[in-house]
């Protein structure tokens, strides 16, 4: 962890670093989730949005321990949220799970 590496505890607070860190491993991280769920054959758009939260929330609990990450978890819960509302409008307008 973090907590634990060899940084000076004064330079911990130097997020600008971090950010790029996690810039170029979340966003692709992301990107892939994305793609993934879009190239599933024959997905619906509820069977797409949970495994985009799956995928999102397994990013998201990788980070959630680690203080400087705290910015990037918010985004990716928003990221999560998003895809709970389009399954529940899906699930209201009675389309879930290739619904009738």
């Amino acid at each position: 962890m973090y907590d634990t590496s060899l940084v000076d505890p004064q330079d911990r607070d130097s997020s600008a670093s971090f950010a790029l860190l996690l810039e170029k491993a979340v966003d692709p991280a992301v990107e892939m989730c994305e793609r993934m769920a879009e190239l599933r054959k024959g997905a619906t758009d509820w069977d797409k949005d949970i495994f985009l939260i799956n995928c999102l929330g397994y990013l998201q609990q990788t980070l959630v321990s680690v203080p400087f990450t705290q910015e990037r978890v918010a985004d990716l819960e928003e990221k999560i949220e998003k895809h709970v509302e389009s399954m529940t409008f899906e699930h209201v307008r009675g389309g879930a799970c290739g619904g009738s």
